[in-house]
């Protein structure tokens, strides 16, 4: 059982989703409302879909203040499932810039000692 905060978010690719659809009856409203440009309407499409983009980028799951890509806690959930715990810390370490001691002390929150099936588990569990 994990028992610090988390963080629980839409999936980033749900969170563009979203933007997208919003986007395009935006732009439908706008074309019914009034005659626009083609060159401003273009600029409004390229500013919404920065916007969409930068906003879902930012959808991540956090842990204790650690935030990971989906692929970085796969790879370090693998190395955990795998009983590979110096692995396990040498790729949380690299992925967040943590000190050895901090990684050590937050890995062994999951699972037995922050290694095994379970600890693998909840890891990509919290993350992903």
């Amino acid at each position: 059982m994990i028992y610090f905060e988390t963080r629980v978010s839409v999936p980033e690719h749900i969170v563009a989703q979203i933007g997208y659809e919003i986007r395009h009856r935006f732009l439908d409203g706008l074309k019914q409302e009034m005659r626009i440009a083609p060159t401003i309407k273009f600029n409004i499409d390229e500013i919404l879909l920065s916007a969409i983009r930068e906003y879902a980028s930012t959808q991540m799951k956090t842990c204790e203040g650690w935030s990971l890509t989906a692929d970085q806690a796969k790879t370090i959930a693998s190395e955990m499932r795998a009983n590979r715990k110096i692995m396990a810390i040498k790729e949380f370490r690299a992925a967040t810039g943590a000190s050895l001691r901090e990684t050590k002390a937050f890995l062994e929150n999951f699972g037995e000692d922050g290694v095994g099936e379970k600890a693998g588990l909840e890891f990509l569990d919290t993350f992903v």
